[in-house]
């Protein structure tokens, strides 16, 4: 009798740089820290967040979607005098 397994960790790999540009949108819409909605991606979460699958997935969607919602900035106006590129041509 053989058993045999493959495991792959394609899924890390995947996954890494998604973490950075949520963090980094996360930054820009002026929730800086620690952001335990991405808990999801990591082996051992820091902050505040669910330990459960299922309910990490959910904070991490709500997550994004508060992230696709808030304005850059928290509403501040830009440096442009909240003026568009396609304003400032």
């Amino acid at each position: 009798m053989i058993l045999q397994t493959t495991w792959q960790g394609c899924d890390s790999s995947l996954t890494a740089p998604l973490v950075p540009d949520l963090a980094a949108r996360a930054h820009q819409r002026d929730l800086p820290g620690p952001q335990g909605e991405l808990g999801f991606y990591c082996k051992d979460p820091v902050g505040k967040g669910p330990s459960g699958l299922g309910e990490q997935y959910a904070a991490l969607v709500t997550f994004a979607e508060r992230l696709r919602a808030k304005p850059v900035g928290g509403g501040k106006r830009s440096r442009t005098g909240g003026r568009s590129r396609e304003e400032q041509r």
